[in-house]
């Protein structure tokens, strides 16, 4: 690759953003100058600590992503997407789900070639069908975004680059910045007592760094990578009584970690879940109520497998991503030193 390439990332200041800024100012593979988007200085402020990023990083400080210039960019890797935590903010939700095709519209304009628009947000022929405004509304932009971005493609054959969308899992792991993402939050729920019990529930996990690194191998290599929809996970879910006992056998420390399992009756696992939404702030527990699935669809001794083979089909040399025990350790050492435990 060329010096200096420039890329550019949209959500600059967000958990997996930020860390995908940080692999692109520090690699090996070439240098790159980023330019990341985000919503105000402040928010910048908090990525400009990273290696290199005095000399190489850029903002563009927008409130839509329909005023970003990504014409001299060859590649854009959209990682922003709205987050919600008040269910009943029904507008700002409709701005979200409204203006997905952004980014794909910008990059008609930057510079000619093949390389991806690469978009964030569980088998790759799977959908979610079953969001709206009103019932798991947390989820409903990404499944917007995404089809309408597939859309946009189907509607302009004529574009001059790939789009090819990553899926991961539940992402967590080290932050880059003191911000709490949503995702570390689950695991201070449970060292800090938030959770009073082990809740029946499996969880598909990706360490953040895996996730980033995957982002930019399939820019470094999108020859190799064909258009379309790529799962980024590890292959087996983990459940919440194997994480518990993971933290509670290497932090005995932590006292408040959960030690009694729920009933796996569908009733009280329903009933655990609503009664800790009630112990969040109030925007937090409406959203975690309006976004609850089906009880027992994810039962914690229904574990079940994920396939990520298409993925290292495109990506060979692409590294085994971490395993969920490291990740969770991780995790615990991140929440202490920025002071979240």
């Amino acid at each position: 690759m060329p010096l200096l390439e420039r890329i550019a990332v949209t959500g600059g200041n967000g958990f997996i953003a930020a860390h995908i800024i940080h692999q692109l100012l520090t690699s090996d593979h070439a240098k790159y100058k980023v330019t990341a988007t985000v919503r105000s200085h402040h928010k910048g402020d908090a990525i400009f600590d990273l290696p290199n990023a005095k000399e190489r990083l850029s903002l563009q400080v927008i409130e839509n992503l329909s005023q970003a210039n990504f014409a001299d960019h060859h590649a854009v890797l959209h990682i922003a997407a709205p987050t919600f935590v008040d269910a009943q903010n029904d507008a700002r939700l409709e701005i979200g789900s409204r203006n997905p095709r952004n980014p794909c519209s910008l990059a008609r304009g930057r510079k000619s070639g093949n390389r991806p628009v690469v978009g964030a947000k569980i088998d790759e022929t799977m959908w979610n069908t079953t969001s709206s405004l009103k019932q798991n509304p947390l989820f409903y932009p990404w499944v917007c975004a995404e089809r309408a971005a597939w859309s946009f493609m189907d509607e302009n054959p004529d574009c001059n680059f790939k789009l090819i969308t990553l899926l991961p899992s539940l992402v967590i792991g080290p932050s880059l910045t003191k911000a709490l993402s949503g995702t570390n939050a689950i695991i201070k729920t449970l060292v800090t007592g938030m959770i009073p019990v082990r809740v029946s529930v499996s969880m598909p996990i990706v360490d953040v760094r895996d996730v980033a690194a995957t982002f930019v191998a399939v820019m470094e290599y999108y020859e190799n990578v064909e258009s379309g929809r790529y799962l980024v996970a590890n292959d087996h879910t983990s459940s919440v009584d194997e994480i518990c006992d993971w933290i509670a056998a290497k932090h005995r420390e932590l006292s408040k970690v959960p030690k009694k399992s729920a009933s796996r009756c569908v009733s009280l696992h329903c009933g655990n879940r609503t009664m800790v939404s009630y112990t969040r702030k109030p925007g937090i527990g409406s959203a975690m109520r309006h976004s609850m699935v089906p009880c027992g669809v994810f039962d914690d001794h229904l574990g079940f497998n994920i396939s990520t083979e298409k993925l290292r089909g495109a990506l060979q040399t692409l590294p085994i991503f971490r395993s969920v025990r490291e990740t969770i350790e991780a995790t615990v050492q991140d929440l202490r030193m920025w002071g979240h435990i």
